[in-house]
């Protein structure tokens, strides 16, 4: 049965999350109705599109593939086949939390569990009110619970609550060196490598200066690309960036790897290791003329790491090779 979930507002800068495409992020907020409050769920396309997106012409193991690539989601086989949202617990507090389906002890700490499988003890404040940290099923409205069931003797709330973060903070000094993805998204704007360099020194300067400490450092330099972008047309609103050039690569002799074969599979698993999308398939022609509706083109038919017949290579013979 699907549950009433809380929207934490961290999720809209987190950088697994905004590297989803839009179908993906909707596909994903609705698995966390589909969920038991373990964030496990069951693996089923067809029933995750009847629920979530039913008049929407999306793929949907397309879209799972791309959530579990950009490691918000996590598939494993018990019997059947589930899927578990990271952190789950860490954010979702329901009152009289239900498990419905079960979860290895090795992915605990995937789900926002502690080790042992307890869950992690949250700093709140009492307002002794009795109210639900999170919706229930039902109506949707807040449940308060009867005078008989409050505690006696229960102190008033104090009337300044600190808010205590579950994230922990990254100071910004002079070792802070932006991500490969930051440091994309800044040429991306049309900054050359000179320029990135002066902007670095001048964001970290203003952080060490003020003091600040970051939950995701990476997001907040690239807002400061987004303000440079936008000084840059202030003194000049007839400037345009220019993208770096793309080498060219000859493809000609690249093989074509069609949807739901073998060498696909293997492909999309030697990806996501690398925390990369999926194989983006479209219309291919091959050689002969034969039409491949869904289909890509790659350097090898089989991914470094897999021979002819699908099967992995062990370490030390591919060195061998």
């Amino acid at each position: 049965m699907a549950r009433i979930r809380s929207i934490h507002p961290p999720i809209f800068t987190d950088e697994g999350f905004v590297s989803l495409s839009m179908a993906a992020r909707v596909l994903l907020m609705g698995i966390w109705t589909e969920s038991d409050d373990h964030g496990v769920f069951e693996w089923k396309p067809v029933t995750l599109k009847m629920r979530v997106m039913p008049v929407d012409n999306v793929n949907i193991p397309e879209l799972l593939a791309e959530c579990e690539a950009a490691d918000v989601i996590k598939r494993f086989i018990d019997g059947k086949s589930y899927g578990l949202v990271r952190n789950f617990c860490r954010y979702q507090k329901p009152k009289k939390p239900n498990y419905v389906h079960p979860i290895p002890p090795e992915l605990f700490l995937y789900a926002g569990l502690n080790a042992d499988g307890s869950l992690p003890v949250t700093h709140r404040s009492g307002t002794g009110t009795g109210k639900s940290p999170q919706r229930e099923e039902g109506g949707g409205m807040m449940e308060e619970e009867s005078e008989d069931e409050k505690e006696e003797g229960e102190k008033p709330a104090p009337s300044k609550l600190k808010l205590v973060s579950e994230e922990k903070a990254i100071p910004i000094d002079l070792n802070y060196e932006p991500s490969d993805r930051a440091v994309e998204y800044a040429y991306s704007l049309g900054m050359k490598k000179a320029e990135l360099s002066s902007e670095l020194s001048k964001f970290i300067a203003k952080a060490m200066t003020v003091r600040k400490v970051s939950f995701n450092p990476d997001m907040d330099f690239k807002l400061w690309c987004d303000r440079w972008l936008e000084f840059k047309r202030e003194k000049n609103p007839d400037w345009r960036p220019v993208p770096p050039p793309v080498p060219e690569i000859d493809r000609s002799d690249w093989k074509i790897v069609v949807e739901g074969t073998q060498e696909h599979t293997c492909w999309n698993i030697v990806r996501r290791e690398r925390n990369e999308m999926p194989l983006f398939l479209c219309k291919q022609v091959g050689p002969d003329g034969t039409v491949y509706e869904r289909a890509a083109k790659c350097p090898t038919l089989y991914p470094p790491g897999f021979n002819d017949f699908g099967e992995r290579i062990p370490p030390s013979a591919e060195d061998a090779a």
